[in-house]
């Protein structure tokens, strides 16, 4: 599988994870221990060659004491603005 693009919305998550690893000193093993898994699963989604999947989202922001709208709250800001249906 290819990896993903710079501005998607996979490496956007990706690089806040990153974010949040850099600001508590975590390397991709220490958070491959606290979510009780292999560093290569971590370094497969952080890369983008393995999807971040809603409950592997969960499980980081859990392993990293954060929320996932914490992680995925540049996602959000990217989103086009649309106006409300209504009357």
């Amino acid at each position: 599988m290819a990896e993903t693009q710079a501005g998607d919305p996979d490496s956007a998550v990706a690089r806040e994870i990153r974010g949040v690893m850099g600001k508590e000193d975590l390397n991709h093993g220490q958070l491959a221990r606290r979510l009780g898994v292999d560093r290569s699963w971590v370094s497969r989604r952080l890369r983008g060659q393995t999807p971040i999947t809603v409950n592997d989202l969960a499980a980081i922001a859990g392993a990293l004491g954060v929320t996932v709208a914490e992680l995925t709250a540049p996602v959000d800001e990217n989103l086009p603005q649309t106006a409300p249906d209504g009357p």
